[in-house]
């Protein structure tokens, strides 16, 4: 059974958008069915642990049952990719009762920040994509230690050890909708403006993903590309929205997450994408567990699933992601990672450059 909830949160802070930006965040409760084992059985030993569940994470698997088998995770992956996540990992984990959110990287870190400030910690397992964040929550101590065999298997650039991790890379891209761009597969970035207002594009104020597109956008076209786009007409998304319309027809192109397409060409929609030459921009989904969880064991047992190879491979699969971690299966849609031109968006980077290139974008689109 599943329960849906909406709320809007505003957003601020040195690395957020300029704009207070909606975050609308759908809350899945995934409740244990009819058929599956109860955590009182799993508690005391009278059923088998679920055959998802590695190995290795067995004893931990019974301990969270015995907590309370409650888990609260806060995702920033477009919703439709959040519900087939969560339907997923509620095969894998059965027994289990998690509570899916998802909301804006923006308007998710402000409630972190808020849960924290007010003892109050409801979120257990964060998975945003702000690389700045999250080494800053590092460095306050607000993020929880946890081991793992597999922290080896990340390379040092996409994990700060024992505390987060690459849960996938995502990519700025171009996605199109392939009834009325049936040769979209060549598009370019400096194409876009030629489409007027049938193009879209993230906001340049928008938070995490929408941070990749501004310093590559910077890097690889140049600032003048937002005024392009603004002069032809195209229409600016704070977020997501701009999805929706471009599986409707209403949009012909759109610069957007190569894993949204995917995931819409996976659910049958008219929407594929295009993997510009001049560069697609990477972004990071970091994976951690919040200090002060009310759900220790239970937060720590997802973290460890999910970097496992079955744990890394679902969520490749559920949200069309790539995986740091060598050797793990990628959704059949996506090109091979080392076939692209890659741009990576470090945090140092976004750190040192954001404020300029963001101001930069604001000013060539007439934002400011």
């Amino acid at each position: 059974m599943k329960s849906f909830r909406n709320y809007n949160q505003r957003s601020g802070g040195v690395l957020r958008p300029a704009l207070s930006a909606v975050a609308v965040a759908l809350v899945l409760t995934a409740c244990v069915g009819g058929g599956d084992p109860s955590p009182d059985d799993l508690a005391t030993g009278e059923t088998e642990v679920p055959p998802g569940v590695p190995d290795e994470l067995t004893d931990l698997y019974l301990e969270a049952v015995a907590e309370g088998g409650r888990l609260t995770y806060y995702g920033s992956s477009p919703l439709f990719q959040l519900r087939a996540f969560e339907e997923h990992l509620a095969q894998a984990m059965p027994g289990l009762d998690f509570t899916f959110v998802r909301v804006s990287t923006a308007g998710g870190i402000e409630r972190v920040e808020a849960e924290i400030e007010s003892g109050n910690i409801i979120g257990d397992v964060i998975d945003m994509l702000d690389p700045v964040w999250y080494r800053d929550m590092h460095s306050r101590g607000l993020l929880r230690q946890f081991e793992s065999d597999n922290w080896d298997e990340w390379p040092d650039e996409y994990k700060e050890e024992g505390y987060y991790y690459a849960g996938g890379v995502a990519l700025a891209a171009v996605l199109y909708n392939s009834n009325a761009v049936p040769d979209g597969e060549s598009l370019t970035w400096t194409d876009l403006p030629s489409f007027g207002n049938r193009a879209g594009t993230w906001d340049p104020r928008t938070g995490g993903a929408g941070v990749n597109l501004v310093h590559g956008i910077h890097q690889v076209v140049g600032p003048e590309w937002w005024g392009d786009m603004s002069g032809a007409g195209a229409q600016f998304f704070l977020g997501a929205g701009g999805q929706a319309r471009l599986a409707a027809g209403e949009l012909d192109v759109l610069a957007g997450s190569h894993g949204a397409g995917c995931s819409l060409k996976e659910e049958g929609q008219p929407v594929d994408v295009a993997y510009p030459d001049e560069g697609v921009f990477a972004g990071i989904n970091n994976i951690a567990i919040v200090e002060g969880t009310r759900n220790p064991k239970g937060a720590e047992l997802i973290a460890r699933y999910l970097m496992t190879p079955e744990g890394q491979e679902l969520r490749n699969l559920a949200v069309c992601v790539y995986s740091v971690r060598s050797g793990v299966a990628q959704h059949e849609f996506l090109p091979p990672l080392d076939s692209l031109n890659v741009l990576d968006i470090s945090a140092d980077s976004v750190a040192e450059h954001h404020e300029a290139y963001l101001a930069e974008a604001l000013a060539a689109a007439g934002l400011e």
